[in-house]
């Protein structure tokens, strides 16, 4: 014979269980993200989730500038400083043009620092 509380938990897993179902098909019909898409967000996350890599995105959205002047700015090495430089460029936040000897960066995503600072002012 089952306890009272063996047939909740039968009764929670039924409701659970039909539930699922129910909705399974129709949410998964409504959230057709192309993977490409999902995979581009996740390189774009990644690539801004890092202190560093926000620091050099807040001076690149006020001018273009080559790596020593960031390297200055920020007090980091221009090791440190290109390997972020590179993160950000292959997530296509970044761009980079050549000016005699300097690389000079400049940001590509004009509207990211919106799109985050969006984020902090949305509860």
């Amino acid at each position: 014979m089952k306890t009272l509380g063996e047939y909740i938990n039968e009764l929670k897993k039924t409701c659970r269980d039909e539930l699922l179902n129910r909705y399974k098909e129709k949410l998964s019909e409504e959230i057709n993200i192309p993977d490409k898409v999902i995979n581009d967000l996740i390189t774009i996350l990644k690539a801004v989730s890092n202190p560093i890599r926000l620091k050099i995105i807040y001076l690149l959205n006020q001018t273009e500038m080559p790596v020593c002047l960031i390297t200055s700015i920020l007090g980091i090495d221009q090791t440190l400083a290109s390997h972020h430089l590179s993160i950000l460029k292959d997530a296509g936040i970044v761009g980079v043009k050549t000016a005699g000897k300097f690389r000079i960066y400049h940001l590509k995503k004009k509207g990211i620092l919106d799109t985050l600072e969006k984020l902090l002012l949305h509860e």
